[in-house]
């Protein structure tokens, strides 16, 4: 399979179990603690079941403060693997004359972990959703992805959170500005 074929694959099966409460500031940085939920690859090479075993990786991605820009400057995202970038190549060539909002990010290695937990992946994701229900964190998200590839799934989520951010706080705020436009099919160009 070819890379390509794997980051579409990967994509297709990431999953967010639990989005954060709010979406990224319009006005400020934002910091989502994320929790990535894989099944280990060696089960299958070791025979054993797909749910004996979850792997655990746990991180912060700080997003400053938005600005306005065109869809090729999200390729300079730093702290991604080859694959990953080649992700957000791919997510910036299906998408490059829209009008798009800069999210600087960072993704804070030293805050990463990474744990195996002898459960289900359904049960890890219940406790660690519950957990975070109950400390009433807003910017914390639990998510399902690929053991070998999980920072490409870590990737789409980042893509879907500042999507969701843009088309639903951050694109109403430039469009009052005049700022941003809408072109004849619908979607945000950067007004000249």
């Amino acid at each position: 399979m070819e890379i390509n074929d794997k980051i579409r694959y990967t994509f297709e099966r990431t999953e967010v179990l639990l989005e954060p409460g709010e979406l990224l500031s319009s006005y400020n940085n934002t910091t989502v603690h994320y929790y990535m939920l894989t099944v280990p690859m060696y089960l299958e090479f070791e025979g054993r079941k797909a749910d004996s075993e979850t792997v655990v990786r746990e991180g912060k991605i700080t997003w400053q403060k938005p600005k306005l820009l065109t869809p090729s400057y999200m390729l300079r995202a730093e702290g991604f693997s080859e694959e990953a970038r080649k992700a957000l190549e791919i997510l910036a060539s299906e998408n490059s004359d829209l009008a798009m909002i800069l999210y600087s990010l960072r993704m804070v290695r030293d805050s990463e972990k990474m744990d195996i937990v002898s459960l289900p992946l359904t049960s890890v994701a219940k406790k660690i959703s519950d957990d975070i229900g109950k400390r009433g964190d807003l910017h914390s998200a639990v998510i399902k992805g690929m053991d070998e590839f999980w920072d490409v799934s870590l990737s789409k989520f980042i893509q879907g959170i500042v999507s969701k951010s843009a088309y639903l706080s951050q694109l109403p705020d430039f469009m009052g500005q005049s700022t941003v436009g809408i072109d004849q099919n619908g979607f945000p160009v950067i007004t000249r």
